[in-house]
């Protein structure tokens, strides 16, 4: 048995026709491989085939977030998968190029060519929220690209929450609701396909809370204050501010610049920008 990322040897000499292995559930999330090889007698052997990979180690609680700062991955692991056509024509990394919320680093997926691939993340643990909800900002500046916010629970299939196509020149907020997946063992995949040639795809400020516990972390340190009061978003800054406010489905709903704003809206989940924060809201 292998650490699959790490390429150490977690346990050999195992022989028979079934084992039993010890993995560690506690700890730093680890992904293991088990390799496995016919024996025809004391030296003979076929070549070792690889099982799938399995993902172990303790979940991220409640609020998660991931926001690529300074180019560098906060939550591990986060692993690449091929979904269609040729691994060395899509690559998956946190980098600086494009950012959303201020903090010097996004999840960068370059493309050579027709291909879909997903940069899969962590374990998280959404069992005892009430309104479990993720969140994501996208940016496909170059077109000829879809994005896809993805989920697998308990280890199944994946499956796909929301879908952008060719959106707009600008970052766009993406948000699904969780409450029919919850478990300890849940995981987010960020999608990104390719319809032909070199493009781009920036996922920044990933999220994942309980709509319940009302605003979200803020992205950095600005003195900014974001709170809902008799069904309103109120919004106040130190400083005039450029304010938007998104719905879930990624549409700007207002805007203004100003050191306080009052916004009415609907009932539901709303991302407030103010500056280079940005607060979740639920209503």
């Amino acid at each position: 048995m292998f650490e699959a990322l790490a390429g150490k040897v977690f346990k050999a000499g195992v022989a028979g026709t079934f084992a039993d292995i010890d993995l560690p559930a506690e700890g730093e999330q680890t992904v293991y491989s088990v390799g496995v090889a016919a024996s025809y007698g004391s030296e003979a052997t076929s070549p070792s085939a690889s099982s799938n990979e399995i993902l172990v180690g303790a979940p991220y609680a409640l609020p998660y977030a991931e926001s690529f700062a300074a180019a560098t991955v906060s939550t591990k692991p986060w692993i690449k998968e091929v979904v269609s056509g040729k691994s060395s024509d899509s690559q998956w990394y946190a980098r600086p190029d494009q950012v959303q919320d201020g903090d010097g680093g996004a999840a960068d997926m370059t493309a050579y060519a027709a291909v879909a691939s997903r940069w899969a993340g962590p374990k998280i643990d959404i069992s005892g929220a009430v309104d479990p909800v993720a969140s994501a900002w996208v940016y496909m500046p170059t077109g000829s690209m879809a994005f896809t916010l993805q989920l697998q629970k308990d280890n199944g299939e994946w499956i796909s929450l929301k879908t952008i196509d060719n959106a707009a020149d600008d970052w766009v907020c993406v948000s699904a609701p969780l409450c029919e997946y919850k478990s300890k063992n849940v995981r987010l995949g960020l999608l990104g396909e390719c319809f032909g040639g070199m493009h781009f795809l920036y996922v920044d400020n990933i999220r994942v809370d309980d709509s319940t516990s009302g605003i979200g972390m803020a992205a950095d340190a600005e003195g900014c204050e974001v709170t809902v009061i008799n069904g309103d978003i109120e919004v106040r800054s130190a400083c005039e501010t450029q304010i938007s406010v998104y719905s879930a489905d990624g549409k700007c709903v207002s805007t203004a610049t100003a050191r306080y704003a009052s916004i009415t809206v609907s009932p539901g989940v709303y991302m407030v920008r103010a500056g280079n924060r940005t607060f979740k809201v639920a209503l």
